[in-house]
């Protein structure tokens, strides 16, 4: 069997030449499988030869050849020379000229990086102290083990194994590379059980608690864009006004909080998510309405008003802004949800101080009409994220407040 496979200078140009009649020839490989040598190109190349003719040409690449169980540790067209005088075979390999290939130019010594497999291989010759006992640990083919080892030997420049008929010893070079090949190893595997870790975290459970106001304006979009990108984890929703959100977290009961409120409690550790602002919203034949000049804070605090419980963050901020006048009154009607002190706001019982996420859509409509109020009066606050302090947060919470606070869909 003739094959000739030319080099380019540079891995990712190479340019292998197959004769036709290598296409209809068998090559034996481990446990007595047999792959034609255009099983081979279509593994390599994926596709078969478009049709019989003198030579077929195809581009190798040195990563399609990574997961065949038999062509394992072939990352140079030159391997295909060692590979073959292991099997028996006749493959001849010449170099072409450097020119014009993008090969590395003269004087320039790149870095060459040994991959885990080979190191790894490495490790078990000199634990086993035979290159055919490494191989078996580690399920790869004799073949294929000594393949892999030429490669490392000349990707490092350096001779690493002494190999005799009773077994293989590593060289003085060997036994150093072997120290360090162990050290990597032991990074690698650190890495690996992190991203495994972080997977975990990123399954399972998360629970958390969050106001009204977030739980029906913000924290849908929030949970699509967290369902998005992280499908495997399951997200537990509470709905509680604010005071109830701290008590959650408290508790135990929940690991993430959402809340609305002015304060900030001093046993939590707090993230801003948001900005929102109260707005005085009345039916469009209200008398407010037709006012020239905007509602005072002493006005609104002498005025019965459609109000949250008490509580909640804005029951709390409004509180907060009218403190200077004693207010809020007592109100005409104090309910635990918004949409019917929206209707009731609609249907002329009283003014409502609502949230501005809340009545966009009655506005818009003209269901509701917006009071200005003195500049003075401040009815903005800030939504927090909340948790415990001295607590690590799950990788699935950092994720959810990564897009709480801009993330993918996240928005503000």
């Amino acid at each position: 069997m003739g094959v000739e496979a030319a080099s380019a200078g540079s891995v990712g140009t190479a340019v292998a030449l197959v004769a036709v009649e290598a296409v209809v020839r068998a090559v034996r490989v481990r446990c007595g499988e047999i792959i034609t040598a255009s099983t081979l190109l279509l593994r390599a190349t994926g596709r078969y030869p478009a049709k019989a003719r003198d030579a077929i040409e195809f581009p190798y690449d040195p990563h399609d050849l990574r997961d065949l169980h038999d062509l394992q540790g072939l990352h140079d067209p030159r391997d295909l020379r060692d590979l073959a005088h292991d099997l028996g075979l006749g493959i001849r390999v010449t170099s072409a000229s450097a020119s014009g290939s993008g090969g590395d130019q003269p004087g320039q010594s790149p870095r060459r990086l040994p991959d885990l497999h080979a190191l790894e291989l490495l490790v078990a010759v000199a634990q086993t102290g035979s290159l055919g006992r490494a191989a078996a640990r580690l399920g790869i083919s004799q073949p294929t083990a000594s393949s892999r080892m030429r490669t490392l030997e000349k990707r490092l420049g350096l001779p690493l194994l002494q190999r005799a008929t009773t077994g293989s010893q590593l060289t003085a070079a060997g036994v150093l590379v072997t120290d360090w090949a162990n050290q990597v190893l032991e990074q690698a595997d650190v890495l690996a059980e992190g991203i495994a870790a972080l997977k975990s975290q990123l399954q399972g459970d998360l629970r958390i608690a969050a106001s009204l106001t977030l739980a029906e304006h913000l924290l849908p979009g929030w949970l699509m864009a967290m369902r998005t990108h992280y499908p495997q984890v399951h997200i537990g929703l509470r709905v509680a006004n604010s005071r109830m959100v701290v008590q959650a977290l408290r508790q135990g009961e929940v690991e993430l909080g959402f809340i609305e409120g002015p304060w900030t409690p001093a046993d939590l550790q707090t993230l801003p998510v948001a900005r929102d602002r109260l707005v005085v919203v009345t039916a469009p034949d209200h008398p407010w309405t037709r006012r020239r000049r905007a509602v005072s804070g002493e006005e609104l605090a002498a005025t019965q008003l459609l109000l949250r419980e008490a509580g909640s963050g804005t029951r709390e901020t409004l509180e907060r802004a009218l403190r200077p006048w004693d207010g809020p009154s007592v109100p005409l009607l104090e309910l635990g949800s918004t949409a019917p002190l929206r209707s009731a706001a609609a249907g002329g019982a009283a003014p409502a101080v609502l949230s501005d996420l809340a009545v966009r859509e009655d506005l818009a409509a003209g269901r509701l009409v917006e009071i200005p109020v003195d500049e003075g009066l401040d009815l903005t606050r800030t939504l927090r994220a909340v948790w415990p302090l001295a607590t690590e947060l799950p990788e699935a919470a950092k994720h959810l407040l990564w897009i709480a606070q801009g993330g993918p869909a996240g928005g503000r």
